[in-house]
């Protein structure tokens, strides 16, 4: 039976992600394949290279270099920023293309052209988690070729998808996109918010909407509840990482058990049928 991981984006919350890995290993699960967005993007990429010790080694650089800083990321929002993050990854995943990755691992963007997701797993994997991850207007448009991108959650922040295309038997989702409620008004009744704080709302209303559609499509999902936090809170990765590790090891029964109901069911219709 092939195992297949899809990882949501989220930005800073997608440190949640790690509980699930972590379970997941603990267990002996082999997983064939992963595809990520964003945040899960990055996940997905460091683990098929090197598992947890390089997701670990990640956001060990990452604090070293002072990116866990909302306000560096919101404010700045400077291109050397996500080139920084870009050397960082560059420095732990040592790999010329997608074939010398532990695990089949792929991700998506939007084609900020033509409006349409593209799932890569050819090529450079790092400029394209790098595109996968380029959220719009807070870091720069990502040029691959002669196509520009900008983040996968744009158009697919769950990308099952990617996974059912590959003839996976049973896929895992991990989805950080469950939003808290949302007042718009100040103690007097006026409407209060700006600007910025709306188009960033919508932006996660439509990346909510997105991943609910997509989370039909999971055999199982894991959902953190890391909804009261925000995608540039970087300064409680900490915080996101121990919510999404008790929250997966909460689950992880229900999950072996629902790998084996599949795994059941499966052989049941492989001998019907002689395959």
């Amino acid at each position: 039976m092939k195992i297949g991981l899809v990882l949501s984006g989220g930005g800073a919350l997608g440190a949640a992600h790690i509980g699930a890995l972590e379970e997941i290993e603990k267990n002996n699960m082999k997983i064939d394949s992963i595809c990520g967005t964003s945040a899960g993007a990055i996940i997905g990429l460091l683990y098929s290279y090197g598992g947890l010790n390089a997701i670990n080694k990640f956001f060990s650089e990452m604090e070293k270099a002072g990116l866990f800083n909302k306000t560096k990321i919101i404010i700045r929002r400077n291109t050397s920023i996500f080139c920084q993050i870009e050397e960082i990854l560059k420095s732990i995943v040592k790999v010329k293309g997608f074939a010398d990755l532990k695990i089949n691992f792929s991700c998506v963007a939007t084609d900020i052209t033509n409006g349409k997701m593209e799932a890569f797993s050819l090529g450079d994997p790092i400029k394209s988690v790098m595109a996968s991850s380029a959220y719009p207007g807070v870091f720069p448009v990502q040029r691959i070729g002669n196509k520009f991108y900008v983040d996968g959650g744009v158009i697919k922040n769950l990308p099952t998808s990617v996974l059912k295309k590959k003839n996976t038997d049973f896929i895992i989702g991990s989805s950080l996109y469950k939003i808290d409620n949302f007042n718009p008004m100040n103690a007097s009744g006026d409407f209060k918010a700006n600007p910025l704080s709306i188009a960033i709302r919508s932006l996660e209303i439509m990346e909510r909407q997105l991943a609910e559609f997509d989370k039909t499509s999971c055999d199982f999902c894991f959902e953190p509840p890391v909804h009261s936090f925000r995608w540039y809170d970087f300064d409680a990765m900490d915080e996101i990482r121990k919510i999404g590790a008790e929250n997966a090891a909460n689950n992880i029964n229900q999950l072996l058990e629902q790998l084996k109901v599949n795994h059941k069911s499966r052989g049941f219709f492989e001998r019907l049928f002689g395959q």
